[in-house]
């Protein structure tokens, strides 16, 4: 079996710049630019945002048919488990 090859693409910016700006570290600026948030206020959005600034979870594909299916378990009192990871992607 062949070994993978991964590559990973690093943007441009001034991430000391960026970090002094927005009381980050140059890592966490990095990471920021990488995932394609660009300008100063949507860099705070990203940091500071609150509930206001979430998408609809609505978005999210199948949504409808995992509340429909929510509902149904939670009105026979059956467990619900939900698992998800850490990251906000």
């Amino acid at each position: 079996m062949a070994a993978e090859k991964w590559m990973l693409q690093t943007k441009r910016a001034d991430f000391n710049e960026m970090s002094k700006l927005h009381h980050i570290s140059p890592v966490t600026a990095r990471i920021i630019r990488n995932r394609e948030v660009l300008g100063p206020e949507a860099v705070e959005k990203y940091l500071r945002g609150g509930l206001n600034d979430l998408y609809s979870p609505h978005l999210l594909k199948d949504m409808e048919l995992a509340v429909r299916i929510l509902k149904e378990k939670i009105g026979q009192k059956k467990p619900v488990r939900i698992v998800g990871d850490y990251d906000i992607d």
